[in-house]
């Protein structure tokens, strides 16, 4: 993958119907992907898990594991990610999603310009000590600022005032570290955040600055 070696995983569901669908199919490699970064040493965690769109491991007229054919479904699987994350790469990231690579680049020790809204914080070697400090990074740039900006803090707003004194051990609200951990892509964490009122500070301080001037 990437013109070097990856470990890459195939995985053949218990129930069909959970391959019948691409989101599902999604939805289940990215909780597999958690259990791998949570069971399994950094060597032995794949970079990619695979759930098969036929639900079943291809097998060999013997009724042996047909490897080659398996290889041959992780690389359609990688190189099909691979051509959506360089489409996606195409845009630059707003500010949000920005202001979230920067955080996720200090927790992971990786550049954020390298970072595209197909990555995934778990592949990236993300686990959850790593989520507790890009949830505190971003609880400090973005949650303080929304102490000024209700109409932009929506129900988050109220934590605001008490950022100052949190335990981030046990951060709550958007920030919380399992939000990160249930939606590890870049996209999908920005787009909860979005919904939950996030904004990036410069984004927020632009509106302020028009609502002073507007009165």
């Amino acid at each position: 993958e990437g013109g070097g070696r990856a470990l890459l995983c195939a995985v053949e569901p218990s129930d069909s119907a959970l391959a019948r669908h691409a989101t599902v199919r999604a939805a289940v490699s990215a909780l597999l992907a958690l259990h791998c970064v949570r069971w399994l040493l950094p060597a032995a965690r794949p970079s990619r898990v695979l759930l098969l769109p036929g639900g079943t491991l291809p097998l060999t007229p013997t009724g042996k594991l047909d490897r080659a054919a398996i290889g041959a479904e992780l690389s359609r699987a990688a190189a099909d990610a691979a051509a959506a994350e360089a489409r996606q790469g195409e845009c630059a990231l707003s500010h949000l999603e920005s202001a979230v690579a920067a955080a996720w680049g200090d927790a992971l020790a990786v550049e954020p310009s390298l970072l595209r809204r197909a990555s995934s914080f778990l592949l990236l070697g993300g686990d959850s000590i790593k989520a507790l400090r890009a949830a505190r990074a971003l609880s400090l740039r973005l949650l303080h600022h929304h102490s000024h900006a209700q109409s932009h803090a929506g129900r988050w707003g109220e934590t605001a005032a008490a950022a100052d004194q949190a335990d981030y051990g046990t951060i709550q609200g958007p920030f919380a570290p399992v939000e990160l951990l249930r939606r590890p892509s870049l996209r999908r964490y920005c787009s909860f955040l979005a919904a939950a009122g996030v904004r990036a500070p410069s984004v927020a301080t632009e509106d302020d600055s028009s609502g002073t001037q507007a009165e």
